[in-house]
């Protein structure tokens, strides 16, 4: 028998110049609990996980503090 096996997805690093217009357009602040301000740990999050399929397109990006980031690894929100 024949087994096919697909190469995994190389994942490059989200720019600087996307990370930065994701943060603007979401005001500085987490999407889901509204934390914002100094002290304050932002990341850019994929909507749909890259993982699972997800792309680096700004509609699946969305910034949430690092609290609600790390409830939401690989889920589809």
């Amino acid at each position: 028998p024949v087994v096919t096996v697909e190469a995994p997805r190389k994942r490059d690093a989200l720019s600087l110049r996307k990370r930065f217009f994701v943060l603007k357009r979401d005001h500085f602040a987490c999407v889901r609990c509204g934390a914002s301000g100094v002290g304050v740990r932002l990341e850019v999050h994929h909507r749909f996980p890259f993982a699972k399929g997800g792309s680096d397109h700004l509609s699946n990006l969305e910034t949430l503090c690092y609290k609600c980031n790390r409830g939401q690894r690989d889920s589809v929100v």
